[in-house]
């Protein structure tokens, strides 16, 4: 069917998308487009909802307070997104082979996520990250959990934007952690514990007492 006609069908790699991404984003570069052609590519008309409008071929969208330009893809089983940060020329390609993947939540996390990590006031590192990142399995949910500069964050294998008000955790002593942001369990202050340590890897999160 004519719904059909934008999706060609064509063959390609993350990388080139990425280098088409970034020819898009430079402002000196006419190689395949003129100038006045990308400039209208991203003249930005409003689609009513928050953060996400749309220029000529193009979707545009507002993360953190910075534009993000780029478009999704699909066909029967695939399903992907490009984009490019204006301001600080990050750019991500996702392919999936799933119809279901959300692979815009995961592209604009990735812009999310490094946006907290330039806001953050510290370039420290947390020492031996790598024993407690991973996927943990409650009754309830699996949870992730990943480092950030000096800190751990906490979030569902179920959502969409985990770098929205993520769960942050801040080391105590050791293996114990306490939550010092949470969007989700509503425990700011409950302490952290990592245990059952083997092969220099946490098996056991627990929290609270």
């Amino acid at each position: 069917t004519s719904a059909y006609s934008p999706a060609t069908g064509f063959i390609s790699t993350t990388e080139d998308i990425v280098k088409l991404l970034e020819f898009l984003n430079d402002e000196n570069s006419s190689s395949i487009l003129s100038l006045e052609s990308k400039k209208s590519m991203q003249s930005r008309i409003s689609t009513g909802e928050k953060d996400r409008e749309y220029g000529l071929g193009l979707q545009i969208n507002r993360v953190f307070k910075h534009w993000i330009i780029g478009h999704s893809g699909g066909m029967a089983g695939f399903i992907s997104e490009a984009a490019i940060d204006l301001k600080t020329e990050l750019a991500v390609a996702v392919f999936t082979n799933r119809i279901g993947a959300n692979a815009y939540a995961i592209a604009m996390s990735v812009f999310g996520f490094f946006h907290i990590i330039e806001k953050s006031k510290t370039t420290k590192a947390l020492k031996n990250s790598h024993r407690y990142e991973g996927v943990y399995r409650d009754r309830w949910d699996d949870v992730v959990i990943v480092t950030l500069r000096n800190q751990l964050i906490m979030f569902s294998v179920s959502a969409n934007r985990p770098d929205i008000k993520p769960t942050v955790l801040i080391q105590k002593s050791g293996d114990t952690f306490v939550i010092k942001k949470d969007d989700r369990y509503a425990s700011i202050g409950e302490i952290v514990t990592f245990s059952e340590i083997k092969k220099d890897k946490a098996q056991i999160l627990k929290i609270g007492g």
